[in-house]
């Protein structure tokens, strides 16, 4: 079975063949622990790796002098930039590592002769640290060229020498690899290629496959195809994988959407391209080995074909994610990790037309994912358990509008006057980056078993409550007899006064969770000696005995009127992490950085829900932004006259009203402007009062709106009890020779006082009440 190591050896390769400079170095082939004939490719061992950016040698620790270290974590690696001189003499070498030190910035010293700079998690994809490769590398470099130390870069002929000695042995090591696969959209082709007995991808227009030598010319051909300057990486790579990378005797897991596998099998061919098939040209013959339904537990990549056979578990159980894949199948799997229930869509749009119950839906459907059965709850039930979980925090209900901005809904720069009367600018959380701390706070929480610990924010709470009874509490420091006290808090940082008196700083609230959570190290300089103090705090507050606080619970936001916001606008830069595959702990997981908050990452937690409603009046579903049609499950909420058939009248039920209405507006205009049955649900049987205020209040007005105050129009729909025929205008015109008089046409208004509702709707419906 291949570590870690060859993961990080794959995509560190990646990167070179588009960066031709970027040289690292690799473990010898030697060695008394016999680990590089094992696949350890890089000096380490199956917890870290650390791969040699500089090959120096006059340290005593000469293959750790500037170099990047992984550690293997679940949702990809932890990675440092590490630069260590352990008794290194030469002046010319130690300028460049305080160069390097300064000149990149961010380092923490460890001890006098190891500095680290955190660069965070890096995902499956290794985007983040190809990011600052791209920023940083050429500068590391040019530190050495600069300062008279070229000979310590790693050489093109080093390079190669030593990836020669590792392709040797992996000859020794070479093991079968393992695949997720989608047989077309929602897997509607799994039948028919499980009885076929193959596998196969579309893209027919590429042709054969094998004419492209690189994955850079399959993606120029895609980008011709489709006429786009888009990356078509993922489309690329699947197909680039399925021709050159898979082989005979692979293991392919067959999936459906993001939560659903459906069987697996093992590759019997060669490539493929069948020109006598319809569609799906592109094929690999298969030895099925199981077909049913399955329950991923787990949210699972989005790309047509994706290669897993290096991901990690994410169940210890398991040392390897197809292994875990394989359990689930087989029927045997064994998992301590709490997974997301996923029941129900992510992010989904429930649209319609005015008055069919989408924001009633919106809190029935969020008690849902939160796991409270509705099948037996009236209105009034539904209404107190969605008000219950909404004072909870677990349900937040906004409603987008012209006006809304990034800054209400992300974060943004607000004043706020703190004690003294001073005026400052703060950073403040907006509806969204709020629930989604929450929600990632309870995830992190849940994953990492902290069975002593309350969750940050309720010991933050706790905090804040103590310090309010209490404002001259100390927080004591590393050196014996110095302690400090907090002056105040704010969204986003501590205030507090330091041992020597002096004022006006401020520790960070984000860097406190991070730590709290063990995601970060602060260094033991500056203010950083600060944060041991009150973290000790936090971690003193213990949770109740049976608290349930460390179980995995979904929160909601709910965007009502979500087609009304400028949503490319509002969710900026965010509306990426919004997939179920770059959510927090996911294979290809994204974090990014907010513009004002700089100093802390941001991503979506696997365990938020977005529900939003749009009124397809106002706007149809294919006039919405791209971007969110791609990332949403759109679910239509049509008008439901049955509901009201128990509700009646002198002579007909409304039932029967509405679906009248409804087959006229539908032909005069179209079904998105149909009237929706919730306007008439609340009234009683027999309610002439409450029937007129409907037509009064809703329905005529919507009319009006819809018809752009045509009563002609309107007189078709709701009939002569409604709307009144008033002849033809009588009017004189001047005479002109060239000049035609209007034909004089019949006109229509609308009727101001309907005496008898009944009557009204009895025209309306060419039935007789008498």
């Amino acid at each position: 079975m291949m570590n870690f190591h060859e993961t990080v050896l794959k995509k560190l390769i990646e990167y070179r063949e588009t960066h031709s400079n970027f040289n690292f170095l690799t473990r010898q082939r030697s060695g008394a622990a016999k680990r590089f004939e094992s696949g350890h490719w890089f000096q380490g061992n199956d917890k870290y790796a650390f791969v040699g950016l500089i090959n120096a040698s006059g340290g005593i620790n000469k293959t750790r002098s500037v170099g990047l270290v992984f550690k293997p974590k679940e949702y990809g690696f932890d990675c440092t930039l590490q630069v260590r001189f352990n008794g290194e003499n030469r002046k010319e070498l130690i300028t460049c590592y305080n160069k390097l030190i300064s000149q990149i910035g961010g380092f923490g010293e460890k001890d006098s002769e190891r500095f680290d700079k955190n660069l965070g998690r890096v995902s499956h994809n290794f985007s983040e640290l190809f990011e600052f490769l791209d920023i940083n590398y050429q500068s590391i470099i040019s530190i050495f060229e600069k300062n008279g130390c070229k000979d310590v870069l790693v050489s093109d002929e080093k390079f190669k020498n030593l990836i020669s000695n590792i392709d040797e042995q992996r000859g020794y090591l070479e093991t079968k690899k393992y695949w997720l696969y989608a047989p077309g959209e929602n897997a509607r082709e799994w039948d028919d290629f499980y009885e076929q007995g193959i596998m196969a991808l579309g893209w027919d227009d590429l042709g054969d496959l094998t004419k492209y030598n690189s994955k850079d010319e399959i993606v120029k051909a895609l980008q011709n195809l489709f006429n786009t300057d888009s990356s078509k990486k993922n489309d690329a790579t699947a197909n680039y994988d399925f021709v050159s990378e898979m082989n005979i005797g692979d293991v392919v897991f067959v999936k459906k959407g993001t939560s659903k596998l459906l069987g697996y099998g093992v590759v019997e061919s060669d490539y493929l391209f069948d020109v006598k098939r319809r569609q799906f040209k592109h094929v690999r013959k298969m030895n099925w080995k199981k077909k049913g339904l399955w329950e991923a537990g787990h949210n699972l990549a989005i790309k047509t074909l994706t290669n897993i056979s290096d991901y990690p578990s994410p169940d210890t159980n398991y040392s390897t994610y197809h292994e875990r894949l394989m359990a689930i199948i087989n029927g045997n799997q064994s998992s301590d990790k709490k997974t997301v229930n996923m029941d129900y869509p992510l992010n989904t749009i429930l649209y319609g037309p005015p008055g069919t119950g989408k924001t009633y839906k919106t809190k029935e459907t969020a008690l849902k994912i939160l796991g409270i059965s509705t099948e037996n709850l009236t209105r009034t039930d539904i209404k107190n358990k969605y008000d219950e979980k909404a004072e909870e925090g677990r349900i937040v209900f906004t409603t987008f509008h012209q006006s809304m901005s990034y800054e209400d809904f992300v974060e943004g720069i607000k004043p706020v006057t703190i004690n003294d009367g001073q005026l400052v600018y703060n950073v403040e959380s907006g509806i969204f980056k709020t629930i989604c701390k929450k929600a990632e706070d309870n995830y992190w929480d849940s994953q990492k078993g902290l069975t002593k610990e309350l969750p940050f924010d309720k010991a933050f709470e706790m905090l804040e409550e103590e310090w309010q009874e209490n404002e001259e509490m100390k927080f004591p420091l590393r050196t014996e007899g110095y302690d400090f006290t907090i002056t105040g808090f704010s969204d986003r940082s501590i205030r507090f006064k330091k041992a020597s008196g002096g004022t006006g700083h401020t520790l960070s609230i984000s860097t406190l969770r991070d730590v709290y959570y063990g995601k970060r190290e602060v260094k033991v300089t500056g203010v950083g000696i600060y944060y041991p103090g009150i973290l000790a705090k936090l971690k003193s507050y213990k949770p109740e005995a049976n608290s349930s606080e460390k179980d995995l619970k979904n929160y909601v936001l709910i965007i009502d009127e979500i087609n009304r916001g400028n949503v490319s606008a509002i969710f900026g830069e965010l509306i990426t992490l919004l997939e179920p595959d770059k959510r927090l702990g996911e294979a290809e997981e994204i974090t990014l950085k907010l513009p004002y908050s700089k100093d802390e990452t941001f991503g979506v937690p696997p365990n938020l829900h977005i529900i939003g409603t749009m009124n397809t009046a106002d706007r149809s579903v294919e006039a919405l932004d791209t971007a969110l049609r791609r990332r949403f499950v759109f679910e239509e909420v049509m008008p439901d006259p049955v509901l009201l058939k128990d509700i009646t009248f002198d002579g007909f039920n409304l039932e029967q009203l509405l679906t009248a209405i409804n087959d006229r507006v539908e032909v005069l205009l179209d079904r998105d402007h149909t009237i929706g049955h919730s306007y008439f649900i609340k009234l009683k049987s027999g309610d002439r009062v409450g029937l007129s205020n409907v037509f009064k209040n809703n329905i005529i007005p919507l009319l009006q709106e819809y018809f752009y105050n045509d009563y002609e129009k309107i007189a078709l729909v709701l009939g002569s009890g409604f709307v009144e025929e008033k002849g033809a205008k009588k009017v004189t015109f001047p005479k002109y020779t060239n000049i035609a008089v209007p034909d004089l046409e019949q006109s229509y208004e609308l009727i101001t006082k309907i005496e008898d509702i009944e009557e009204a709707v009895g025209l309306l419906l060419g039935v007789s009440n008498e």
